[in-house]
């Protein structure tokens, strides 16, 4: 709890600053500063109701969403640290300004946490910054150049030489090449240990990677990182510097420190050093956060993964609600009848300027950005509003499963949007078939086991996908009250090998199931022998392009009405 000490030594801060609690899931603010008074003009108290009631009110409606989720995430210390842009309506008029909205976790003096926010009017500083540098004496430019935390050749220094020292190298008939840096675990270390020897710590590094590379044009860039380039003798004299500055830092540094990483583009001829370094970073992000890993170089096939994954996050939206994300119907059938039991929903991205996007391709991407939860509603409410479509034609109302992912449950109430969901469309829940990976399952805390169990009571059926996939199968049946196993694929793909163990494995699951009272189901059927297996150990349903393969509803109408499709 924040003492009245403290509260009148935050309220005199002149920088625009929020403080916050967070408990039971809801943000609350407790104060504002001095400085957010006076930049929205406002007393304090109207201000602190503002925030706690109409936080989100004059953001635009496009970024209220990701910017909740966004705040929630970082609230919930699923983010180490809050750092987004948004677009955000001025007091009194109708133009949007862009705020830059920070946010870190503060220790108080009783040891509990609160969360400060901080604004920022980007236009405002931009200008701000112009009128500053104008009114620097020519003779006093030179203090622009300097990093003061380091004494190293600043960012600004960095971007107005960068290009000529690439031309310098091409010109001695060397090929250049640019790093950026990055200190792995900075804010951590910032936390454990403090802002003076954090500072100490960029100092270290920075030492060290002059030392390494004493002929680079090398300084520091924003925050945490640092940018060079010099000429490129290879990959392994460069990725032998970048771990003995690394076994260096981690040797002296004060505490522990995870030391650096390292984005590396090697430039190729017609390549700026704006370019070059966009292309680093992007190099970089391939590391994430891999503590194991110290440097990514930069390949076009990176790059064009980078701006695909781009692409998905930036036009998801627009996929939703232009209907660019169909549900595809794969059928299940009857093991031994062949007879189509059920169906199992799909999703696929036709977009109008890339065409077909692989769920291989956008599904990893949406997981990352925590935007999948949204993408399994959606589909879940299709596959509802396309009920009466399947009826119309011919389908008969068999259930279909849709796909949801744990992190689901993090992100929403699973449980109460589908019951919502199914009664806007009069669907009956056992229609709607709740699909859960094994892997997602065995990992399962209290929360995730107890919204498991309500989507059972509502009347959902729950069926566990990937089964056999992991170590924990048999756990998975112990622990959750489950409809219905579904066998990894890979079991059927490799069911002669190492003398047909996987014949035995999936028949001795097959009986167990049996007396637990669990169905069983295998996906991956691409042969008649295989099917033949499956009866003959009864398992009860099978699904699989031998028997039929994913399909939209116009090309299930079509085959209705040109074959007698019956599924």
């Amino acid at each position: 709890m924040i003492s009245p000490q403290e509260r009148a030594a935050f309220e005199r801060i002149i920088i625009p600053l929020a403080f916050c609690e967070y408990q039971g899931g809801e943000l609350h603010t407790v104060l504002v500063t001095d400085g957010m008074c006076k930049a929205v003009r406002s007393e304090r108290e109207p201000l602190v109701d503002d925030f706690n009631n109409r936080l989100y009110a004059a953001v635009h409606k496009d970024d209220v969403q990701w910017l909740k989720d966004a705040v929630m995430s970082f609230a919930d210390r699923k983010r180490e640290y809050l750092d987004v842009i948004c677009r955000n309506k001025r007091r009194g008029k109708d133009e949007y300004m862009l705020l830059h909205v920070v946010g870190r976790w503060q220790k108080l003096e009783d040891d509990s946490e609160v969360i400060v926010l901080g604004f920022n009017d980007m236009k405002r500083t931009e200008n701000a910054f112009g009128e500053l540098y104008n009114s620097i004496d020519k003779s006093q430019s030179d203090l622009l150049f300097v990093d003061t935390v380091t004494r190293l050749p600043s960012f600004h220094y960095l971007r107005q030489f960068a290009q000529d020292r690439i031309q310098n190298i091409r010109l001695l008939e060397q090929t250049p090449v640019l790093v950026f840096f990055d200190v792995k675990s900075m804010h951590s270390y910032n936390q454990s240990y403090g802002y003076e020897k954090g500072d100490d710590l960029i100092r270290l590094i920075g030492g060290k990677i002059a030392d390494a590379f004493p002929d680079a044009l090398f300084g520091r860039g924003v925050d945490d990182h640092f940018i060079l380039i010099d000429s490129f003798h290879g990959q392994n004299d460069l990725t032998e510097k970048i771990t003995e500055i690394n076994r260096a830092v981690r040797d002296e540094a004060y505490g522990s420190a995870d030391g650096i990483s390292a984005g590396i583009y090697v430039v190729e001829s017609d390549v700026s050093a704006v370019q070059a370094l966009d292309f680093a970073r992007q190099a970089i992000k391939e590391i994430g956060s891999d503590l194991n890993s110290s440097y990514s170089f930069f390949t076009r096939e990176k790059s064009d993964r980078f701006w695909k994954e781009r692409y998905i996050i930036e036009n998801f939206e627009s996929a939703i609600e232009n209907g660019w994300i169909r549900v595809f119907y794969q059928a299940i059938v009857d093991s031994k009848t062949r007879e189509v039991a059920s169906l199992e929903a799909l999703a696929r991205w036709i977009d109008p300027d890339l065409g077909m996007i692989s769920p291989g391709d956008f599904i990893p991407v949406l997981s990352h950005y925590r935007q999948l939860h949204r993408l399994d509603i959606y589909m879940a409410e299709q596959v509802c509003k396309e009920f009466g479509l399947r009826k119309e034609a011919g389908l008969a109302p068999i259930p279909v499963s849709v796909n949801f992912s744990a992190r689901d449950f993090d992100c929403m109430d699973v449980a109460r949007q589908l019951k919502n969901i199914t009664e806007k469309y009069d669907i009956a829940p056992e229609k709607l078939v709740v699909e859960i990976t094994e892997q997602d399952i065995a990992l399962g805390e209290a929360h995730f086991k107890e919204q498991l169990e309500l989507i059972r009571i509502n009347g959902h059926p729950l069926w566990v996908d990937d089964f056999g996939s992991g170590y924990s199968s048999l756990n998975v049946l112990s622990r959750y009250n489950v409809d219905r196993i579904k066998f990894d694929l890979d079991l059927l793909r490799h069911l002669d090998e190492n003398n047909g163990a996987n014949r035995r494995v999936m028949k001795a699951i097959v009986n167990v199931c049996k007396e637990l009272g669990v169905h069983t189901l295998a996906e991956g059927v691409e042969t008649e022998e295989q099917l033949l297996f499956l009866q003959e150990i009864d398992c009860e349903l099978a699904q699989g392009f031998y028997l039929y393969k994913p399909e939209s509803l116009t090309e299930i109408k079509y085959k209705i009405q040109q074959q007698g499709y019956k599924g």
